[in-house]
């Protein structure tokens, strides 16, 4: 009878040391998650706060390209930004949304998936031009690559609105503003795609159409970003266009990307002040 006791008694301590551990193992599985929203936050911030320091209040919130002066703000911000880092090379932003940041280029593609604009190491990264696209050459397609997150803290986030036909019509222009020029796009085309396995075979990589210099490679690009499209949008391109391709990503598939892809409308001078 003592031994079965003492059986017993053996196994209830088992019992109770083995909930003991499972609920220190839960609380700190709960403690490393709040840490981790809590520094996501922070982050998500701290991010923000970076890219409006300088902003006018008249354009933290949205774009607005009403007047001149705040045209010539996005020149100040372009300037402020590369004198701290020189790979700053435009001030990307498109009208009546939250995009509004330094384009950065480097010869590494992946070195600004991991950084700020001042060279700090960042999970958000910054907004940055192919190393193989040129702002100043009307053949090159400009693949401007962003991160997004699915809670939208991510700078390229509101792409993903461009899903929905209703957005895009009321958001169709993107501008690069340097310090002595404003190149002004259109939007015409919005598709999902991904990034291919190289055993894939007849699938539209549009990463790879860089040089468009060729009129058949151009009219090629074209076509798939016709033919692959959310919606139609009655508006094309034709060769001589400057082509501008903004890229995230895109959570529907694996290795999902949204690209939406637009024309060069136009180029402004702007004055010096």
């Amino acid at each position: 009878m003592k031994r079965y006791r003492k059986k017993y008694l053996n196994k209830r301590r088992q019992r109770k040391h083995m909930i003991v551990v499972m609920a220190e193992y839960f609380i700190l599985v709960i403690l490393v998650c709040i840490f981790y929203l809590c520094y996501t936050a922070f982050e998500a911030k701290k991010n923000q706060s970076l890219y409006n320091e300088n902003k006018p209040n008249s354009i933290v919130s949205k774009n607005n390209f009403s007047t001149e002066t705040t045209e010539n703000k996005f020149k100040e911000l372009y300037l402020a930004a590369k004198q701290e880092n020189q790979e700053v090379i435009g001030w990307l932003s498109v009208d009546n949304t939250d995009i509004s940041y330094p384009l950065l280029q480097t010869m590494d593609n992946s070195y600004y998936l991991t950084h700020n604009y001042k060279n700090e190491t960042s999970q958000y990264g910054s907004i940055f031009l192919h190393k193989n696209s040129s702002l100043t050459n009307e053949f090159s397609n400009l693949v401007i690559y962003g991160h997004n997150m699915n809670d939208g803290s991510q700078m390229f986030s509101p792409l993903l609105n461009y899903k929905d036909e209703n957005f895009y019509k009321e958001h169709k222009t993107v501008r690069i503003t340097t310090d002595s020029k404003e190149y002004i796009y259109t939007i015409f085309s919005v598709f999902k795609s991904k990034v291919y396995d190289n055993d894939d075979t007849n699938v539209f990589r549009y990463y790879s159409y860089i040089d468009l210099t060729s009129k058949d490679k151009f009219t090629e690009y074209i076509s798939n970003c016709k033919k692959y499209q959310l919606y139609n949008t009655n508006v094309s391109a034709v060769y001589g266009n400057q082509i501008i391709s903004l890229v995230t990503c895109e959570y529907s598939q694996e290795n999902g990307r949204l690209v939406v892809v637009g024309k060069k409308l136009k180029t402004l001078s702007l004055t010096n002040n």
